[in-house]
């Protein structure tokens, strides 16, 4: 899993304000994470890719470009270079991310567990329905066996 870093982090990556970094994430969320754009609330927190996305919007900026020139390169697949202080971050785990991932794996669990179930029930109807069929045939053979003496009977 990637490693995640906080609105503070890229704030002191780039020497932004918290403003920034939110105008930025509203600005070009087709190029950043889900985690970037977490929903009202909640935390940001940005993988590396989405520093990067950071990194080109800076670099433009310092260089007196607009969103608009910056959108582009992104779409044309550009990125920016990361500072190197970025191992000095420190690193978040995203809270939200964490927990939607538990109780998605919780409900699958439990999914999975339901369909255990069900496949068990009708294991068990299975080997019913064989018991009846195997009982059945030992009866046909029974009533041909005995439909065959009675045949044999009536020649003599």
């Amino acid at each position: 899993m990637d490693n995640y870093h906080t609105t503070q982090d890229v704030c002191r990556l780039f020497g932004v304000t918290p403003q920034t970094v939110k105008n930025w994430a509203d600005s070009f969320t087709l190029h950043l994470s889900p985690t970037a754009q977490p929903g009202r609330g909640k935390m940001r927190h940005f993988n590396l890719d989405d520093l990067e996305v950071f990194a080109l919007i800076h670099e433009y900026s310092q260089r007196g470009l607009n969103y608009e020139d910056a959108q582009a390169a992104l779409q044309n697949g550009q990125r920016g270079t990361i500072p190197e202080a970025v191992s000095e971050l420190s690193l978040a785990e995203p809270p939200t991310l964490i927990l939607s991932l538990r109780d998605k794996i919780s409900q699958l669990e439990e999914q999975l567990r339901l369909e255990r179930s069900q496949k068990d029930q009708a294991l068990g109807k299975v080997e019913l329905l064989q018991k009846q069929l195997d009982d059945r045939e030992r009866q046909v053979r029974t009533l041909y066996k005995e439909l065959a003496r009675l045949e044999a009977q009536q020649e003599e």
